[in-house]
């Protein structure tokens, strides 16, 4: 069964430009349409916004919390949100490869149909997080802290999970043919039959038939 996490709490949307909103404020609104320069958002809290269709490219983000926000087939490629808070977000069929989150705190965060390699989660806070068919090979989880995060469907191959505890987290359902992992924070964890294996080995252990 799926965890069941916090929606975006969506109330009186209008459809804006980005040059809209930063004459105002991000909030309140659907932005559909890409930016058509280069725009900087600082220091501040992006709260109850719809990003859709939006190519990320020209937006430099410094210092921006994200609070009841929306992305539904973005390209975030290579941003990066560094000691950030994320609240109630939603990430839907984006292109988030080379994604930074280290040190970042993401709470009730739904991952969904997402292409994620090379995502960077080091020293990340995870607290009620979905990961739903999401592609994230090549992703570093490093010193992260998980309360509550469900992997359904999702591909970890050739990705690194360190002094990171799993105690109590179902990997059960994640894809990979390699996996760097040490044994400290697989300690607790749930896993299948297949994946026992292949664990096995790596620790330089054999099964006696």
């Amino acid at each position: 069964m799926m965890l069941k996490i916090k929606k975006p709490i969506m109330k009186y949307i209008e459809s804006k430009t980005f040059e809209e909103c930063i004459e105002t404020s991000f909030n309140n609104a659907m932005i559909s349409i890409d930016a058509t320069k280069v725009i900087t958002i600082s220091n501040c809290t992006i709260d109850t916004i719809i990003f859709k269709n939006i190519n990320f490219e020209n937006i430099v983000f410094k210092n921006v919390d994200f609070l009841d926000v929306t992305f539904e087939n973005c390209n975030l490629s290579n941003k990066r949100f560094s000691n950030r808070s994320f609240a109630r977000v939603e990430f839907k069929a984006c292109t988030l490869i080379g994604i930074i989150f280290n040190e970042s705190n993401l709470n009730d965060v739904f991952f969904q149909n997402n292409n994620m390699d090379y995502s960077n989660f080091a020293a990340a806070s995870f607290k009620n997080i979905v990961f739903e068919n999401d592609k994230l090979t090549n992703s570093y989880f490093i010193e992260c802290k998980f309360d509550k995060v469900d992997f359904t469907n999702s591909d970890f191959n050739s990705s690194e999970i360190y002094r990171t505890s799993l105690f109590k987290i179902d990997l059960s359902d994640i894809k990979f043919e390699t996996i760097k992992i040490d044994k400290e924070s697989l300690c607790g964890a749930i896993i299948n039959q297949s994946q026992a294996l292949y664990l096995i080995g790596i620790f330089g252990l054999t099964v006696k038939y």
